[in-house]
């Protein structure tokens, strides 16, 4: 087993109400749909990813710049849309943590782009944003790669295990699956709160092109807590 090291950005809220999971039978079939794939906000570092292939999660929102979250349980599709049901919404500024699984979100698909009208209590916006390369591959990702803003580190190896280095010990690994790798497992230890140790449920890890300089990035959760960062492609 590979050894671990500790996870970048850590922003994530113990879930005080209700349970993760909700309806993932309305997702679509396994052969996807043309809008699938890795959307990227245009003026910042904030990234969807939609997989209707997923059982369960096929729309997560990381917002990188602002440490906000936001994860669909199920979807149902059509040529042109995608709505959601079950929300999980993180915002890692004040640690809220919000589930509610009959909330949900219809995301709107036209010439390349998505756009999406997010309203939760507290929280109403829209957010545009672009479709984007597929992530690099294993090959051009192995290596170790530095936050310079935090100092943390993400490792990945490859045999496609992988570590990140911060605030918590994070170790796990990935899987190639369509235009980004899905995560199979993941484990936190030696959190600086306790509550985050433990096993995952789920994950993605992406990369992105973004002004010249690409980025990877990720996103690992369960029905209570979320840990998320990013750091540059050295």
């Amino acid at each position: 087993m590979k050894r671990n090291s500790v996870l970048t950005s850590i922003a994530a809220a113990m879930l005080l109400a209700g349970c993760g999971g909700g309806d993932s039978t309305a997702t679509d079939s396994q052969s996807g749909t043309s809008n699938d794939g890795i959307y990227l906000d245009p003026t910042m570092l904030s990234v969807m990813l939609v997989d209707t292939t997923r059982d369960k999660y096929p729309v997560i929102l990381a917002n990188y710049d602002t440490s906000a979250i936001l994860v669909a349980d199920s979807a149902i599709s059509s040529s042109n849309s995608l709505t959601t049901k079950g929300i999980t919404a993180v915002e890692g500024a004040n640690g809220t943590f919000v589930y509610d699984e009959n909330i949900g979100t219809t995301i709107n698909f036209a010439n390349n782009s998505a756009s999406l009208d997010i309203d939760i209590p507290g929280y109403s916006t829209t957010v545009t944003m672009e479709k984007t390369a597929d992530s690099l591959q294993l090959a051009d990702i192995v290596g170790t790669h530095t936050n310079m803003n935090d100092g943390s580190t993400w490792t990945v190896y490859e045999d496609g295990s992988f570590d990140v280095n911060g605030q918590c010990t994070i170790g796990g690994r990935l899987e190639r699956k369509s235009s980004y790798f899905n995560i199979t497992w993941a484990d936190a230890t030696q959190c600086w709160n306790s509550g985050f140790d433990g096993t995952y449920e789920y994950g993605a890890i992406m990369t992105v092109t973004k002004d010249g300089q690409s980025y990877i990035a990720g996103v690992i959760g369960r029905s209570d807590s979320m840990i998320w960062g990013s750091a540059p492609i050295n």
